[in-house]
C-alpha cells in the first residue's frame, strides 16, 4: 500500500495556495483600477501624453520577451529535473520553477493595470483580460504536473492521492 508523503501533499497545497493568492492580488488590483477608470472617466494622465506612446511600446516589448522567456525557462527547468529523484524533491523543484513562471505573468498583468490606471485607455482592458485568462490557464493541477514532470505510474498515483 502506498503511503502518501506529507511533503508531497504539502508541496501541491503550497503551489495551489501561492497561485490563488497571486490570482486574488491580480483580481483585486485590476478590479480597483477598472472601478477607478469607470468612476473617474479616465486615468490620471490623458492618453495623448507623450509618455503613453513610449510606455505602450515598452509594454509590448516586455510581453514579447517575457512570456516566451517564462514558458521556455519553465519547460527547460522541468525537463532537466532528474527522473530518479524522490517525488517530493521533484515537486519542490517544479514549484520553484512554476512560481517564477506565474510571477512573470502576474508582473505583466500588474504592469498592464498600472498603464490602465495612469492613462485610462479602455483598449488596455483587452490585453488585461487576455493575460488574466492566460494566467488562469496555467493553474496547477495534478495531471499537468505529472505530465510536465513525466512521472511514472506510482508517482502519479501518489500525487493523485
Amino acid at each position: 500500500m502506498n503511503l502518501i508523503h506529507p511533503e508531497t501533499k504539502e508541496s501541491f497545497k503550497q503551489l495551489s495556495l501561492i497561485f490563488t493568492v497571486i490570482l486574488l492580488g491580480i483580481f483585486l488590483f485590476a478590479g480597483f483600477v477598472v472601478l477607478f477608470i469607470i468612476t473617474d472617466s479616465g486615468g490620471i494622465v490623458s492618453e495623448n501624453h507623450k509618455s503613453y506612446f513610449i510606455l505602450k511600446w515598452i509594454f509590448v516589448g516586455l510581453v514579447i520577451v517575457l512570456i516566451p522567456f517564462a514558458i521556455v525557462s519553465h519547460r527547460k527547468y522541468t525537463d532537466r529535473i532528474d527522473k530518479s529523484l524522490p517525488l517530493k524533491i521533484k515537486l519542490l523543484k517544479y514549484r520553484n520553477s512554476f512560481i517564477g513562471k506565474i510571477l512573470i505573468i502576474s508582473f505583466i498583468c500588474m504592469f498592464n493595470s498600472v498603464l490602465l490606471f495612469i492613462y485610462g485607455d479602455l483598449y488596455l482592458l483587452i490585453p488585461l483580460v487576455l493575460f488574466i485568462f492566460y494566467f488562469l490557464l496555467n493553474r496547477p493541477y495534478i495531471e499537468k504536473i505529472a505530465e510536465e514532470l513525466d512521472l511514472n505510474y506510482n508517482e502519479k498515483s501518489e500525487l493523485k492521492e
